[in-house]
C-alpha cells in the first residue's frame, strides 16, 4: 500500500487540459447539441455567430477552472501574440521564456492542450476554435468568426466591464473568469455586426451601434451587399411578444 507521500508523488502536481480531460475533471463538450445548432450554420449568419461566440466564452471559462491564466505578450503596435506557458514538467523543451505558440504550426493547438499550464485569452479562444473544430469540421469559417466575435465581447469595456489593455496583464484566474461572466451577461443586450467589407464580426453596445451603423449600412449598399446584424436578444424577445 502506498504511503501518503508516495500517493501524492504518483499524480503530477501541475495538470494540463489534456490531463484534466483524461481524468474527466474537464467538462466534455455536448457534441449532439453543438452539431444540432451549428453543423449547417453559415459563417455570415450573425445570429449563429453570436450563439457560437457565447458557447466559446462558456467553454474557455471551463479552461480556467482547470489551468491558469497568463497575460498575452504585447507588441509595440498595441497588438497581442497568443501566449501559453508550459506546465513545469515540460519547460525543458522550450526556450528561455518558456512560451508555447498555438498558431506557429498545425500541431500548435494540440501541443498547447497537452502541455500548457497557463494560457492567455487569445490562446484560450484559439483552443476553443480547435476543440469545437473536432466536432464541427465542416464549418471552419463559422468557427473563426465565432472566435473573433467572442474576443470582441471579452475585450469591449462596455460589455466586459473594464479596459482590456490596462488589465490584461494583471488578471488572475478569478479576474478573467469574472470578465467572462460579465461578457456573457451583457452580450445578449449588444448588437453583433458583420463588417460589410471583411465580413468579420464585432459586438457593439447601443451607443456605439447608433454611431457606426449608418456608415456601415451605406457601405453595404454601395457594395451591393446585405448589412448583416444580429440585434439584442432581449429586444428581439420583446418585439416578438
Amino acid at each position: 500500500m502506498l504511503q501518503p507521500s508516495q500517493e501524492q508523488a504518483a499524480v503530477p502536481q501541475f495538470r494540463t487540459l489534456k490531463m484534466h480531460e483524461e481524468r474527466d475533471t474537464l467538462p466534455r463538450l455536448r457534441v449532439s447539441d453543438l452539431r444540432a445548432e451549428f453543423a449547417s450554420a453559415a459563417a455570415d449568419d450573425p445570429d449563429s455567430v453570436r450563439s457560437l461566440a457565447l458557447a466559446m466564452i462558456r467553454r474557455i471559462d471551463a479552461y480556467w477552472v482547470a489551468i491558469d491564466y497568463c497575460a498575452p505578450m504585447t507588441l509595440g503596435s498595441g497588438g497581442e501574440t497568443p501566449t501559453a506557458r508550459p506546465a513545469p514538467q515540460f519547460e525543458h523543451r522550450y526556450g528561455t521564456f518558456h512560451w508555447l505558440r498555438i498558431n506557429e504550426t498545425k500541431d500548435g493547438p494540440e501541443k498547447v492542450w497537452s502541455e500548457a499550464g497557463s494560457i492567455c485569452l487569445n490562446t484560450a479562444l484559439h483552443l476553443a476554435q480547435w476543440e469545437f473544430g473536432q466536432v464541427l469540421p465542416e464549418v471552419p469559417d463559422l468557427l473563426r468568426n465565432g472566435r473573433i466575435a467572442a474576443m470582441s465581447a471579452c475585450k469591449n469595456q462596455s460589455i466586459a466591464g473594464s479596459p482590456w489593455n490596462k488589465n490584461s496583464r494583471k488578471l488572475t484566474n478569478a479576474g478573467v473568469r469574472k470578465r467572462l461572466r460579465q461578457a456573457l451577461n451583457a452580450s445578449p443586450y449588444a448588437y453583433l455586426v458583420l463588417h460589410p467589407d471583411s465580413g468579420l464580426p464585432t459586438f457593439y453596445v447601443d451607443s456605439d451601434f447608433a454611431r457606426i451603423s449608418p456608415a456601415m449600412a451605406e457601405r453595404a449598399r454601395e457594395a451591393n451587399r446585405p448589412f448583416r446584424v444580429s440585434g439584442p436578444r432581449e429586444a428581439a424577445t420583446r418585439s416578438a411578444a
